[in-house]
């Protein structure tokens, strides 16, 4: 796919474009604007847009807060991915149907999004945006705005996949998840299934390019949780998160703490010895690091299952449909997770969560219809015995339900055993 329009829109703000890469900020860094420094790292070093979706993730979490920006480059697979973060958004089109937004709201970590089509129009705004001048075009450069229209068409050498278009939504903290499920349809399962049968026949010469627009504008375009990583569906869709408000922390008994190594803020809290910003007030740990000591770990969060049960990640956890059986829960080792579903896709022994030192890891149990990480690297199978660690804002698809790391400092585990507790 190819940027072939891009329009700044005035207000405050910086937009910066490197080729098919561009980024709102609000430009209020204190310092070099971290978003546009992410932005020149991926250009030079030949990323694309799933690039820019990391390296805009890791400059939003390096400077703390809610710093307001988004971003949207083309994949080396011929899609368009998206981020969003504070009060940016993102509206996406595909094709010229309604437009999807994509917002993080309250959420520390962006929000990001993949569309493919043969036309896909985005919107990175911030606040409201003044109306879009189309007589202004950015080509290279930054320049002062609060918000750019993006254009992104499909070369003709690239044939639409005959199920037409597709978008992928990746929530990675609970604002994603309540975002998403204000904002974004899921349609049916059929609607995952691959074509069947032999190849469209597609016309040449002057017809094939009305032939993809009126094919695109007949299909229904889909949603599916399948992240940022253009590897295509991995195994069934993931089911929406549930919605953090409604979240009920289950109660467990005391589980004895792991001493671990960890740096103290200036405030006394303890976090991970390579900490740049405090885990519970979001203080720089700049210059602290010398002062290790190690002390009981404490939760590193919350795991959350779609239903909307949350388990303290203060102990390891083995889930299935009968997780009792595990050789590790019967040892007292790890907490058996329960988790059902009526099409019996979750196995009686199918993933296991494990804390190690200030990690979250997962590990699939040889699970019949399988496990899939999704995260804004992308999707990803998971072989049996194959170790991922999980970050802040991940998915496991656990047949066809799913649970997500919610890290400390996101996910508001105190204030949810308080009130069990009362």
């Amino acid at each position: 796919m190819s940027l072939i329009e891009c329009v700044p829109l005035a207000g405050p703000g910086l937009i910066a474009r490197r080729g098919g890469l561009v980024v709102l900020s609000d430009g209020l860094d204190p310092g070099p604007d971290r978003l546009l420094a992410a932005l020149d790292a991926v250009a030079d070093s030949g990323g694309d847009g799933a690039a820019l979706v990391r390296a805009g993730t890791r400059a939003a979490q390096e400077r703390g807060g809610r710093p307001a920006g988004a971003g949207a480059g083309v994949t080396f697979g011929g899609e368009v991915a998206v981020f969003a973060h504070g009060a940016a958004a993102a509206l996406i089109s595909v094709d010229g149907g309604r437009e999807t937004k994509v917002a993080a709201g309250g959420s520390m970590i962006p929000v990001a999004l993949t569309a493919a089509g043969a036309v896909v129009t985005v919107r990175l705004v911030i606040g409201a945006a003044a109306a879009p001048d189309r007589r202004l075009r950015l080509d290279a450069g930054t320049v002062s705005g609060g918000g750019v229209i993006l254009t992104v068409t499909r070369e003709k050498s690239h044939p639409l996949i005959p199920n037409g278009p597709s978008v992928t939504v990746a929530p990675t903290t609970r604002a994603a998840a309540e975002q998403a499920a204000a904002e974004v349809t899921l349609f049916p399962d059929d609607s995952f299934a691959s074509p069947a049968g032999p190849a469209a026949r597609t016309p040449a010469g002057p017809d094939a390019e009305s032939w993809f627009r009126a094919e695109a504008r007949a299909a229904k375009p889909t949603m599916r949780i399948t992240q940022t990583d253009r590897a295509g569906t991995v195994g069934p869709p993931a089911p929406p998160v549930a919605d953090l408000a409604t979240m009920r922390l289950q109660p467990l008994g005391d589980v004895e703490p792991v001493v671990v190594d960890g740096a103290l803020c200036a405030r006394m809290h303890f976090n991970p010895p390579d900490a740049m910003f405090c885990r519970e007030c979001r203080i720089s740990m700049h210059g602290v690091g010398g002062n290790i000591r190690r002390q009981p770990r404490p939760p590193l969060g919350v795991l959350l299952v779609d239903d909307g049960r949350g388990y303290l990640l203060d102990r390891d956890y083995v889930i299935g449909r009968e997780p009792l059986l595990d050789a590790d829960v019967a040892a007292g080792r790890a907490a058996p997770l329960p988790v059902t579903d009526a099409e019996g896709s979750v196995s009686r022994l199918h993933l296991r969560v494990s804390l190690v030192g200030w990690r979250v890891e997962a590990r699939d149990l040889g699970s019949a219809n399988g496990s899939v990480l999704y995260r804004a690297g992308g999707p990803r199978a998971l072989a049996p015995a194959d170790v991922v660690v999980l970050d802040p804002g991940a998915r496991v698809g656990v047949g066809r339900r799913s649970v997500q790391f919610l890290p400390d400092g996101v996910s508001p585990h105190r204030a949810s055993m308080d009130g069990a507790a009362r």
